[in-house]
């Protein structure tokens, strides 16, 4: 270089010396990538690349964990839901241990980088909610026992249509805005038939075999396995609760459903002011599969465990028999 040539702006490695006056405060950069996730305080502490592989990297677990749970869901499988956090406490400890000098002023592409991280990462979250997976939780009791009223549950978005015996997630067919969750009882054409405490399909009573009464709750209810396809399940039933016989035949494009807690629960047979009827099935949202929180603690579990509530531990013994019965193993 000459003697009278100009000097040169310093090169722009990735953060630090870029001659853009100070950095920017650190508690602002662990502040946003606190609040926006993975990646972000380092898009605005100017470290880009770094930024780019945190980003990617927990919307990828993310992605893998949605997709394990929804395919095959278990205790390892959601466990999977961990790693992206454990990602993001690792990008926080990373800002925190960054070196002040390494950091640069914040600029507009920064911003922009975190901003479209956070659209990026709403996407993402909404992808995988409408099409993988998506947790809910249980605001009634009228799918006692199987669900209990605050149990939390995810409902599986991939995999084959549902089956008879399935529990399946859907929008009120009166009140769209409310979303259920019901049992798979018929199908279109079939005649579903009830008769007391028992639901014939096309003729045929669903196998049940009953395991005695207990009182829950001041009430005495009465317990009852029953299988439907591959399906066993609990179902409860009001001890003093009149019998009442009626029959449909589910309409095209519908699926019958019904609540286990069968003398509480609204469903195809009270809908429409009584009359009754199905759900369309164009309208399911996914298949009922895991659970993962009751009473507000952790608590794995198929949906179709044979749990009976607090208050009918001496049915217990019954459980193995009736399994037999019903061919359940």
């Amino acid at each position: 270089m000459s003697a009278d040539s100009p000097p040169q702006p310093p090169s722009r490695g990735e953060g630090g010396g870029t001659g853009q006056g100070p950095p920017s405060s650190k508690i602002l950069i662990f502040v946003v990538g606190v609040v926006f996730g993975p990646g972000a305080g380092h898009f605005l502490a100017g470290l880009p690349r770094r930024g780019v592989a945190f980003a990617l990297s927990s919307m990828a677990l993310a992605i893998i964990a949605s997709v394990a749970v929804a395919s095959a869901p278990s205790p390892l499988t959601v466990s999977l839901y961990a790693l992206p956090v454990l990602l993001h406490l690792g990008s926080l400890a990373d800002l925190a241990i960054l070196p002040r000098e390494r950091m640069r002023r914040a600029t507009l592409p920064g911003v922009g980088q975190v901003l479209a991280l956070l659209v990026a990462g709403v996407f993402l979250r909404n992808g995988l909610r409408n099409h993988a997976v998506e947790l809910y939780q249980e605001p009634s009791a009228s799918m006692a026992p199987t669900l209990r009223v605050g149990d939390h549950f995810f409902a599986s978005k991939l995999g084959p249509p549902p089956e008879r015996g399935d529990l399946v997630t859907f929008p009120s067919p009166e009140a769209p805005e409310q979303t259920l969750v019901k049992r798979v009882v018929g199908f279109a054409g079939d005649r579903i038939e009830e008769n007391g405490a028992v639901i014939s399909i096309n003729g045929e009573p669903i196998p049940r075999c009953e395991l005695g009464t207990a009182r829950i709750e001041g009430k005495d209810q009465t317990f009852v396995l029953e299988k439907l396809g591959a399906r066993l399940y609990l179902v409860m039933l009001d001890a003093h609760a009149k019998g009442s016989s009626n029959a449909w035949t589910v309409e095209p494009g519908k699926l019958f459903v019904v609540g286990d807690n069968r003398n509480d629960s609204h469903d195809s047979r009270t809908w429409l002011e009584g009359k009754g009827g199905g759900t369309p099935t164009a309208t399911v949202i996914g298949r009922v599969t895991y659970r993962v929180f009751r009473a507000g603690t952790l608590s794995f579990g198929p949906v179709d465990e044979l749990s009976l509530p607090r208050g009918a531990e001496s049915l217990q013994d019954r459980v193995g028999p009736c399994r037999a019965e019903l061919g359940g193993g």
